[in-house]
């Protein structure tokens, strides 16, 4: 049984695309680490893929690179995300924070420099947000404090020192924290009242002091900045989003990721006035995305791999526009890829496919594309058992399949099912010795029932949605659908079987005879005791 891989080709240049209607979850967050990425989707499932050589992704691949999203089975009533550069985070309804992956530094916050290769429960309760730079993590809880753990050499945890800590300890002096994020190895943090804070690496001018200098190792009040909504940390690069839609920038510039047309740093936080009406801001290492409240999206700085979207490889020391519309939100990533959900639960990627994680299956591209994953063909093996004549004039077989449709977003898909005419073959009872081979028409053979559709992995069975048996047909040499999944729910890998039952016709047509026989080819005869025998092909075929 060949397999067969249905992989949706899109368009190089991404003109307003039509959004797909979702019956089902929908993708809500999304984040990347150093070559592999995480998903959350509106039903509290996580979905990961990529590179996993420390267990990131949640799960064993076997050692391999995984390129298309998986679904971490362990985690649901999941609301929030982060990536760091090898290590998984996950915040749970209730504000549990389940971590996996790299412990190395201590990021993972279990009191430990263990690997986790799956989702692991983290003491620290009442979370509300977590984020995750490159080897560390922050915390904020219900009561409004700051926790940090992981890597400290720059000061980025902010506890007054420069030793790293296993278990998550409490950032001096802030309360009322509302937003945090964390970058390379500097943090950002906004209260309740719209003050921005900033401690960690400060050698380019990342905490916004007025220099460059030594780690600052607690906050940092940025008593310039009023209003703010939310912040966002690069490699030694600050962003500031204010109430009116603007950007304020400062740090690191040299691959212009500041926006401001050059490559000259900036020591202070300084409003950024070639885009307004930003709804939200996000830095990668080296470069900057912006999206715009009318779902437009804005990129700028390194473009190494493609990652601004732009369709070339060059940087950009001031934005330029994304080929994508109707943006709802931009995934946090640590390395040379970005990630974005549009309207109607689809979401792109591009830039560098180093680990497969793009979740396509294919190469790097410098425009968005779909992260589809794949839809691989049905397998079964059928088989009947003897027809001994005097018949009962019945025979019956099972055919086992296996349905894989790995896809991050399922588009739909049918399985149909035909069958070649049945044949037997044996010694001709005329003489003796010759073969004779006779065949009856596939058509005898109907499908009977069927075993109950079981999710070997990936999303539980939608009832409205699929996958779903269809009403049982006469089979032939025409494939006919035998079963279904709707666009939208029902992504996963499922087992069932088929009952197959055969009528065996009164007579049978002569196809093949020895010379010496006393029948010929066409000649329609009796039944004769032996073994019939035929072939069964399953065909898959996507929506998309």
């Amino acid at each position: 049984m060949y397999i067969r891989v249905l992989i949706a080709i899109l368009l190089c240049l991404a003109v307003k695309m039509p959004a797909a209607q979702a019956a089902g979850p929908v993708y809500t967050q999304a984040c990347g680490g150093s070559d592999f990425a995480l998903a959350l989707k509106s039903d509290g499932t996580v979905w990961s893929w990529g590179s996993n050589p420390q267990r990131q992704l949640g799960y064993d691949s076997g050692g391999g690179f995984v390129s298309f999203p998986t679904r971490i089975q362990s985690l649901h009533q999941i609301t929030g995300i982060a990536c760091g550069a090898t290590s998984g985070y996950a915040l749970q309804t209730g504000g549990t924070v389940w971590v996996w992956g790299r412990g190395a530094e201590g990021q993972l916050g279990l009191g430990d420099t263990e690997q986790r290769n799956e989702p692991t429960m983290l003491s620290l309760s009442g979370v509300t947000q977590v984020d995750a730079g490159i080897r560390f993590a922050l915390f904020v809880r219900q009561d409004g404090t700051l926790w940090a753990t992981g890597e400290n050499q720059q000061g980025q945890l902010g506890d007054g020192t420069t030793i790293g800590k296993t278990s998550p300890v409490q950032v001096s002096g802030l309360a009322a924290v509302r937003a945090v994020a964390a970058g390379g190895a500097h943090s950002l943090a906004v209260t309740t009242s719209g003050q921005v804070y900033a401690w960690g690496s400060n050698s380019y001018g990342g905490i916004g002091n007025g220099g460059a200098g030594p780690p600052v190792t607690t906050p940092y009040w940025q008593s310039a900045l009023v209003n703010i909504v939310s912040v966002s940390a690069g490699n030694d690069s600050s962003f500031a989003l204010d109430s009116n839609g603007q950007i304020w920038c400062w740090g690191v510039n040299t691959y212009g990721q500041l926006g401001f047309g050059d490559t000259a740093r900036r020591y202070e936080p300084t409003l950024f006035t070639a885009l307004s009406n930003v709804a939200s801001i996000h830095a990668g290492g080296d470069y900057t995305h912006a999206r715009l409240a009318n779902g437009e999206l804005w990129g700028w700085g390194s473009n190494w791999g493609g990652k601004l979207g732009d369709g070339t490889g060059t940087d950009r020391h001031a934005p330029v526009r994304v080929q994508l519309e109707d943006v709802q939100f931009v995934g946090s990533t640590k390395s040379n890829f970005v990630l974005a959900g549009t309207t109607g639960d689809l979401l792109y990627s591009w830039g560098n496919n180093s680990g497969s994680v793009l979740g396509y299956n294919g190469g790097s591209r410098s425009v968005p594309g779909l992260v589809i994953g794949l839809l691989v063909d049905a397998k079964g093996v059928g088989s009947f058992s003897p027809v001994v004549l005097p018949p009962s004039l019945n025979s019956s077989a099972t055919l086992p399949i296996t349905v894989a449709d790995l896809r991050g977003y399922n588009v739909g898909w049918t399985l149909s099912l035909s069958a070649t005419p049945f044949y037997r073959s044996g010694l001709d009872p005329t003489t003796g010795d010759g073969i004779l081979t006779v065949s009856f028409p596939a058509s005898s053979l109907t499908v009977s029932g069927q075993a109950p559709i079981t999710v070997t992995s990936g999303m539980e069975i939608d009832a409205v949605h699929g996958p779903r048996h269809l009403p049982g047909h006469t089979l032939g040499a025409t494939a006919v659908p035998i079963m279904q999944a709707d666009a939208g729910y029902g992504t996963g890998i499922y087992t069932t079987a088929l009952s197959l039952a055969l009528a065996v016709p009164e007579t049978v047509q002569v196809v093949q005879s020895a010379g010496s026989s006393f029948y010929k080819q066409g000649d329609m005869i009796g039944m004769l005791a032996g073994t019939y025998t035929c072939t069964f092909t399953l065909t898959m075929t996507s929506g998309l």
